[in-house]
């Protein structure tokens, strides 16, 4: 799991998915994770994952890593 910024988080796992999560805040409380969008790594075996911002802020790059690397573009408008 990594923090794109206060309201996404992105996964990915042995299933070599990536999935954008949505973070709420309940009325209780609690948080509600709402799966916004999911795509196929081409990467076997994930087993690493960082995430870095754009230059001018807004977008953020996901860089997945196991037998290989792939890096993902996560809008941020």
């Amino acid at each position: 799991m990594a923090i794109i910024n206060d309201k996404e988080i992105v996964t990915t796992s042995q299933d070599q998915m990536i999935s954008l999560w949505s973070v709420d805040s309940t009325e209780i409380g609690s948080v509600r994770l709402n799966k916004k969008e999911s795509q196929f790594v081409h990467v076997p075996d994930p087993s690493t994952m960082d995430v870095l911002p754009s230059e001018d802020g807004q977008d953020r790059t996901v860089a997945i890593a196991g037998i290989g690397i792939q890096t993902f573009v996560v809008d941020g408008r």
